[in-house]
């Protein structure tokens, strides 16, 4: 592990405390790997599937998991997470595809609303969610969580007119598995993303096929459907590009979070309960 000599100072007086630890889960090493590079005093260990580092990013003690992806894995690791470490704010980091057309790639977005396709959508503290755009230089956007990869540009579309409100949007896989991890928990928490496919590119529609039981994208199958069409080649390589430019852009930004997170701003834990009575 490499030693970040980040010596910004923080607003928060609880910077370095041991019992204050914040979790950042993802889906794949890739879209924190920049994390876990900048930690010290790390302690690597394994939750189910889930990769973890436990130690510190700056001056915070951080617990940092790569779940695996898909609802399932994600939703599962959380919990776990959530329940081992004495964690007291969630952040969910990682990439997302735009649904819409203002979202470039490589654009941050921070979630003002979390939801699945039809169901109630999760909101983040109102105060929370203001300062924390301010303090990453995110967008606030709406996160669509869906069963199945939105690979076309049609689907994205649909997506976009029946969730995006006529604001930001993104999509992805797992966000609605941890914060609804993070609610069970009584955990704030923030999702924040980097945009790896613009609203305007598709993605190969055999991709979702590639995925197995649990929602996890199977390498082999992803590496067999190539040899009978390697024209997607190109394309998924820069993708996985984005994800790690995107995962460094987040990176930094969740340490400028956590340099200047407000006093107080977290203490009053809420539940599945609070947030939804404060919807209505």
């Amino acid at each position: 592990m490499t030693r970040d000599a980040h010596d910004t100072k923080t607003s928060d007086p609880n910077a370095g405390d041991p019992t204050l630890v914040t979790a950042i889960v993802a889906a794949m090493p890739d879209e924190v790997r920049p994390i876990w590079r900048r930690l010290t005093r790390a302690a690597a260990s394994r939750i189910g599937r889930a990769r973890v580092l436990h130690g510190r990013l700056g001056r915070h003690v951080v617990v940092v998991a790569a779940t695996g992806e898909g609802d399932k894995l994600a939703r599962a690791a959380a919990a776990e997470l959530l329940r081992v470490f004495p964690a007291r704010r969630l952040i969910v980091a990682g990439a997302a595809g735009a649904l819409s057309l203002g979202l470039r790639a490589g654009a941050l977005v921070i979630a003002d609303e979390v939801r699945r396709p039809g169901a109630e959508p999760m909101r983040p503290e109102g105060a929370l969610i203001e300062w924390a755009a301010r303090a990453s230089g995110a967008r606030p956007a709406h996160v669509i969580t869906t069963p199945a990869i939105a690979s076309s540009v049609t689907a994205k579309a649909a997506l976009d007119e029946r969730h995006g409100d006529g604001g930001a949007a993104v999509v992805d896989l797992e966000s609605a598995a941890y914060v609804e991890a993070a609610i069970d928990a009584r955990v704030p928490w923030l999702v924040l993303r980097s945009v790896a496919d613009t609203a305007e590119e598709s993605l190969p529609a055999w991709l979702e096929r590639c995925r197995d039981s649990t929602g996890a994208i199977r390498r082999a199958r992803v590496a067999w459907a190539l040899l009978g069409d390697p024209r997607p080649l190109p394309r998924l390589l820069d993708m996985r590009r984005r994800v790690a430019a995107g995962g460094l852009a987040v990176a930094r930004a969740v340490l400028s979070l956590l340099d200047t997170w407000p006093a107080g701003i977290d203490i009053r834990p809420r539940g599945r309960t609070g947030a939804r009575e404060e919807l209505r």
